[in-house]
């Protein structure tokens, strides 16, 4: 089926369940062009979104499935996921969009896995205004204007930041920032290849995450640390940058067995 043009949402379901939306291409609509709001276990695949202002839009829904879809050259986000926890996403992919590739906005406990996010206008992923405990793994990101990996507060007040995250085995290169982190902690990034980007891996106003196993080079900067405490850099591989390994104005880090 073909959804384009229309004045709302190309595909929309709301308090609908166990739904499965394949091979389906929405486009040129003037909001999203698929929009699940509370709803669960629907399983999308094989979908394509281009030219609207979100690709895939989800708003307090738990528990879906996306597999294999394609979000482009949409205005705003390829996927945004808003107040959604429990979500699986394997093998998307977002690209050329204007602003995110993907972004949890307070949405927690979700797996994102073997996708890719690339020239898209912002960030590749972002985790903002409190998402937690999301395991990204085997994901790519490249070419993105800002971050490819991004965790914050989502800038606004009070501060609601993203903790407890996982990131493995992602590839992150040619970003403004291949990892950024703000105003959030408890982070983990290992065995990640960071590489061709300006900042590597950098970890601002934020404490107690761990880096371990990650290949760092070939960027401007390798780790940068700003302001920021009790984080603890082990068994990483630090090479070919400008600067290896960077601290300013932070305390009791420890960073050891590091090449």
């Amino acid at each position: 089926n073909s959804a384009q043009i229309n004045r709302i949402h190309g595909f929309k379901i709301l308090f609908s369940n166990y739904n499965i939306l394949s091979s389906n291409t929405a486009q040129k609509n003037v909001d999203n062009g698929f929009y699940l709001t509370s709803s669960s276990f629907n399983r999308l695949e094989y979908n394509i979104a281009k030219d609207n202002q979100n690709g895939f839009a989800f708003t307090s829904s738990q528990n879906n499935s996306l597999i294999s879809n394609i979000a482009q050259a949409n205005r705003g986000n390829g996927f945004g996921f808003l107040s959604s926890h429990f979500n699986t996403f394997i093998f998307n992919n977002a690209q050329s969009n204007g602003k995110d590739g993907l972004t949890l906005y307070g949405s927690s406990y979700n797996i994102l896995e073997n996708n890719t996010s690339q020239n898209n206008g912002v960030n590749g992923f972002h985790l903002e205004f409190s998402s937690t405990y999301n395991n990204l793994t085997f994901n790519t990101a490249q070419n993105n204007g800002q971050g490819g990996f991004s965790i914050d507060h989502g800038y606004t007040f009070p501060l609601s930041p993203s903790d407890h995250n996982i990131l493995t085995n992602n590839t992150v290169q040619y970003n403004t920032y291949g990892f950024n982190i703000f105003l959030s902690s408890f982070n983990i990034l290992t065995s990640n290849i960071v590489q061709n980007n300006i900042d590597g891996i950098r970890i601002e106003s934020s404490s107690s995450h761990i880096l371990t196993s990650n290949i760092i080079q070939k960027n401007s900067e390798g780790v940068v640390l700003v302001s920021s405490n009790s984080n603890i850099l082990t068994s990483n591989i630090v090479e070919y940058n400008s600067f290896g390994v960077f601290i300013h104005g932070s305390d009791e880090n420890n960073i050891f067995n590091n090449f």
